[in-house]
């Protein structure tokens, strides 16, 4: 905010040759500073001592436009009424994302621990993606040399009449058999722990056959063998 420049100012005219009641040199630096503005002792007293009749220059477009004329008192109002109602009191600044009160804003720090928030949440939903995608309810087909010991949960089928008994037992399964399906329950853990039950029922056996093998933890307990027979 700057001030107009009404009046030739004679820094001389307070301070003469007499002994004044305010030192010369701590008077002349108020007389300084009121020229420097452009404003005389004569202007004020003229005006009445309000900042209302004081003309200034809107430097910054507060009440008129940039650089337009206003008054001492308008620029006062307008930016006391920013600092009363615009600006923010530090005061109601909340660092945590705890805080209740409506009249309060976050923190600029907050911005992180949200955006932690929110990727945690979308590799979340993202997880939960993956694993709806696992829940089949058509059989998947694998190929011969897969470890049906470290399949994900799911429906799957082996079909390969070619394959060796020594692939078909490599692969995990119970016995050397061609055709099969296998139903797989449970979640292996980064580590190798976890509980999964295995069912791979023989679709080439003369009888009904179903194998059972469950992991405990750490260890598969080995296959078991469950007859079925007609009703």
């Amino acid at each position: 905010m700057g001030m107009n420049d009404k009046h030739d100012y004679d820094p001389t005219k307070w301070v003469d040759n007499s002994e004044p009641d305010i030192d010369a040199e701590h008077l002349n630096k108020i007389e300084s500073a009121l020229q420097e503005y452009g404003v005389s002792i004569d202007e004020l007293a003229a005006t009445g001592g309000t900042a209302a009749k004081v003309k200034a220059t809107d430097t910054y477009g507060m009440v008129v436009e940039a650089l337009g004329e206003s008054t001492a008192q308008a620029l006062i109002d307008a930016i006391a009424n920013k600092v009363m109602n615009e600006l923010i009191n530090k005061n109601k600044i909340v660092n945590n994302l705890l805080a209740t009160d409506a009249s309060t804003v976050l923190a600029g720090t907050q911005g992180a621990a949200l955006d932690k928030r929110l990727v945690a949440a979308e590799n979340a939903v993202a997880q939960l993606n993956s694993d709806a995608s696992k829940i089949v309810r058509v059989p998947v087909l694998i190929k011969t040399g897969t470890n049906i010991l470290k399949l994900d949960a799911g429906i799957y089928d082996y079909e390969d009449s070619n394959a060796s008994d020594q692939d078909k037992l490599s692969m995990g399964l119970p016995k050397a058999m061609w055709h099969s399906t296998i139903f797989v329950f449970g979640k292996h853990n980064s580590d190798g722990t976890g509980y999964i039950n295995i069912f791979v029922i023989d679709c080439n056996a003369d009888s009904s056959t179903i194998y059972h093998n469950f992991h405990k933890w750490t260890n598969w307990s080995g296959w078991n063998k469950i007859s079925i027979g007609s009703i």
